[in-house]
């Protein structure tokens, strides 16, 4: 007997258990995204390793020589700010785009339209993977050390992809229905970057600023990922505790509000 259950009816954790537990479709659609992505170019892969790098420079050169006194080991430090940074940033604009670009499958396949905002999440996280593992070898280069905290990197990068793909795929469905959805997020990424400390320390900010980069989830998923590479040592429990408070809280809500938009999606494709 078959079921025919309404989708509508199926509860959310189900609905987003389902997607994850189809690896195949998952492995199809984000291996297509990195492909698509180095189609024509030569360098390939390479460019995912070599992108935070521009940015970390100009930081570098800027900065250092006026904040550079007051972190200890301020290259790791930049470098793992804009790593981070590069990678969120990315993540959340092409989950916010992933349906958009995926029209025509959209309108002729069957599979689930929250596929591909994960899909786009996974290549993100394929290509902080490979700029993690960089950093992580030339570290002893940058004047930092390899150590065990290293170890608890993948459940930073973990946490920093989940809340990505909540920000973007709460997104992606006013995305495809309004151009200015995607410009406004990208003004307000550009705003966040700076309340998030890629490239300055919170203790040199007043204490008003001070409180606004503290509240800021970032700040947290970034010191999980930070600690471990610049400093050697694992976050408290307590920033693992709010790491993943908030990411789950970010996944949560941005699954609602696609899956309260997913009955109109293919019908705006």
């Amino acid at each position: 007997m078959q079921d025919h259950t309404p989708e509508s009816a199926v509860p959310p954790g189900a609905r987003l258990l389902s997607i994850f537990g189809s690896p195949g479709l998952l492995w199809f659609l984000a291996r297509r995204e990195v492909i698509v992505r180095y189609r024509s170019s030569a360098l390939g892969l390479m460019w995912s390793l070599a992108q935070p790098l521009p940015l970390a420079l100009v930081l570098l050169a800027v900065f250092s020589s006026s904040l550079g006194s007051r972190v200890e080991g301020y290259v790791t430090y930049v470098l793992t700010g804009v790593v981070f940074w590069s990678f969120v940033s990315h993540s959340v604009l092409a989950t916010l785009n992933s349906l958009q670009r995926n029209r025509g499958a959209l309108r002729n396949a069957p599979a689930p339209a929250a596929a591909f905002p994960v899909a786009a999440v996974l290549a993100g996280l394929f290509h902080l993977t490979l700029s993690s593992i960089t950093l992580v070898v030339f570290l002893p280069a940058l004047g930092g050390a390899a150590s065990p905290a290293l170890l608890a990197l993948p459940v930073a990068m973990l946490l920093t992809a989940t809340f990505a793909l909540g920000l973007g795929m709460g997104l992606a469905p006013f995305a495809l229905r309004y151009a200015d959805v995607g410009e406004a997020t990208q003004l307000t990424l550009g705003v966040i970057a700076y309340a998030t400390p890629i490239f300055y320390h919170p203790s040199i900010l007043p204490p008003r600023l001070a409180t606004i980069v503290d509240l800021n989830p970032l700040t947290t998923l970034l010191s999980c990922f930070r600690q471990p590479v610049h400093a050697g040592a694992l976050p408290s429990i307590s920033q693992w505790g709010e790491a993943a408070g908030w990411s789950a809280a970010m996944l949560v809500v941005g699954f609602l509000l696609f899956r309260s938009q997913e009955p109109g999606i293919r019908s705006h494709v």
